[in-house]
């Protein structure tokens, strides 16, 4: 029903009576769904050294960090799940947003230094892979702006702000 403060507090009730894993791995991700992140990333941390709960508890730790914006340690947890359980979609699917993410921050990365052919093979990858468009749309563009390819750039742009009606700056 979406009260996760409320399942946080009757998983924590559940845990004390009989501290399982999977008790505490239901705990952390109630916490962490109500915001209460410190105290999810305590409990993810109790369970990460039990062979059963590894590659949860490694899944929560990665979603903890890509909350706090740090992508690299957010990386090594969603690996770690799935090289622990190969079947573990939630944690592919999570690094692959963290791969397309890359892609993007590429595609900024290339316009600056004039390599607009692999920047634009970097956009063309986010696009095949149809997450993240806006900010795909909105990177391309305007590296093709930087690079004086207004021709080009429009349409991009065009998709930019269709992706994300309040995107200021493709607007301009």
């Amino acid at each position: 029903t979406g009260q996760h403060g409320r399942a946080a507090d009757l998983y924590a009730r559940a845990v004390a009576l009989e501290p399982t894993s999977l008790l505490r791995l239901r705990l952390a991700d109630a916490l962490l769904e109500s915001g209460r992140l410190d105290e999810a990333q305590r409990a993810y941390t109790a369970v990460v050294d039990n062979a059963d709960a590894e590659p949860a508890a490694r899944y929560g730790l990665g979603r903890l960090a890509v909350a706090a914006g740090d992508l690299a340690t957010a990386r090594t947890h969603f690996e770690r799940a799935v090289a622990l359980q190969p079947t573990f979609g939630a944690a592919h699917y999570a690094l692959a947003q963290q791969l397309l993410q890359a892609r993007v921050n590429l595609i900024t990365l290339y316009a600056r230094t004039g390599n607009v052919p692999a920047s634009e093979r970097h956009y063309r990858a986010v696009v095949d892979a149809g997450t993240q468009l806006a900010e795909a749309h909105h990177a391309f563009g305007l590296a093709l702006v930087a690079a004086r390819d207004v021709a080009r750039a429009e349409p991009v742009l065009q998709e930019a702000v269709q992706a994300n009606p309040l995107d200021a700056e493709a607007y301009n």
